[in-house]
């Protein structure tokens, strides 16, 4: 729950938070927000966003506060692997259009996870 860190803050007006995930597969043990793990020898990030979801996606991972990985893109899943220790966090955003302006689009904040802690 809250306390342990496996939370996320969703703007879920942009779009309903069910059918995302952001989890750590190392080892075949999973690790959510708020985890703390030991780096293992295949760590890899799986993120998952709605198929339905209507907007491009842009995704950051942040290590130690430092953004370290960034990509834009319409597919719904990822593989990221991880080989060095760090506090992580993920944030994905939406490029969205705006009701006024229908040709200007605009990068919104869709989730903010909390951090997975690899040691």
């Amino acid at each position: 729950g809250i306390r342990e860190g496996r939370s996320a803050i969703v703007f879920s007006l942009l779009y309903p938070f069910a059918g995302n995930d952001w989890v750590l597969e190392c080892d075949g043990a999973l690790y959510r927000s708020g985890s703390t793990m030991e780096l293992g020898k295949s760590c890899v990030f799986q993120v998952t966003t709605p198929r339905t979801l209507p907007f491009q996606r842009s995704y950051k991972i942040y290590r130690d506060g430092e953004l370290v990985n960034e990509f834009s893109s319409n597919d719904h899943q990822y593989q990221i692997p991880v080989t060095e220790r760090g506090v992580y966090r993920l944030e994905v955003w939406a490029r969205t259009r705006t009701l006024f302006r229908a040709g200007i689009s605009n990068d919104t904040p869709y989730i903010l996870y909390n951090p997975i802690f690899v040691n």
